[in-house]
């Protein structure tokens, strides 16, 4: 079994959400390990609405590399084959059309697909660091509505052991919404 580090950056560093797309793979999907990790991909957000969030952008990272890694992220060590199939449940696919190849570094894999490319973050205890992100920034960019964000921030919390001002310091330029607003959502104002 080959495992791998899958780096989250939106919802998916919130454990509770992170489990939706765990119980829903094939195998044996039970992370072996989990911690806390700067990506080097910008993060943005974009669409206008989803089936689960309703309302306002969602997370990406984009292709481009960054100088200084900046982008926090949750890593999951997980088995290959879970992360191709977390990746295929992004997009909306059924599992038997999960694909990733660690070897491959950066690559297309789900043409068409709005989480369409698996990008190569480095390797850490010896396992690649893959995460799903955007062949091309999907624009326009757009906020995320406030169950989104109250999700991703709480994530971030647990992950990296921030308040909620440092999870808005940090969120603020990457959404483009008010540090208040983003006070205000994360202890669940309506927005």
């Amino acid at each position: 079994m080959t495992l791998a580090w899958y780096a989250a950056y939106g919802s998916n560093t919130d454990e509770a959400r992170f489990r939706r797309y765990l119980r829903a793979c094939t195998g044996d999907a039970e992370p072996r390990a989990s911690r806390p990790h700067r990506i080097d991909r910008p993060l943005y957000f974009a669409g206008t609405v989803s089936r689960t969030w309703g309302e306002g952008g969602v997370a990406f990272v984009g292709a481009a590399r960054e100088p200084t890694p900046a982008t926090l992220a949750r890593l999951w060590l997980l088995p290959v084959s879970v992360i191709a199939e977390v990746g295929a449940q992004e997009n909306g696919l059924p599992l038997a059309r999960a694909a990733l190849d660690v070897d491959a570094g950066d690559h297309v894999a789900f043409a068409g697909r709005w989480y369409d490319s698996w990008f190569a973050c480095g390797v850490l205890d010896g396992h690649p660091i893959v995460t799903l992100g955007a062949a091309i920034d999907h624009e326009p960019r757009s906020s995320p509505g406030p169950a989104y964000t109250r999700v991703v921030a709480a994530g971030l919390r647990a992950t990296h052991g921030l308040s909620r001002e440092e999870v808005a310091r940090y969120l603020a330029p990457r959404t483009n919404l008010p540090f208040t607003t983003l006070m205000e959502w994360q202890v669940g104002g309506a927005g």
